[in-house]
């Protein structure tokens, strides 16, 4: 529909405000899953936080709700 390639979309989404957080927070939880996986840490990535509950460790505050 418009030809913008994927960086001028990015920039362009950075301009909100709330969009430019939340990509951040993305990119933030990307470099940390990297890290994770390079380390071989088994506990960072549970398939849903509701299984944190079940196996034993706590689940931070503000992540024991569904969305």
């Amino acid at each position: 529909m418009y030809d913008l390639d994927r960086e001028e979309i990015a920039r362009f989404a950075r301009e909100n405000p709330a969009i430019r957080d939340h990509l951040n927070l993305q990119e933030r939880k990307d470099k940390l899953d990297a890290v994770g996986d390079s380390v071989g840490c088994r506990y960072w990535k549970p398939t849903d936080v509701s299984s944190r509950a079940h196996s034993g460790h706590e689940v931070p505050a503000g992540l024991d709700k569904s969305p």
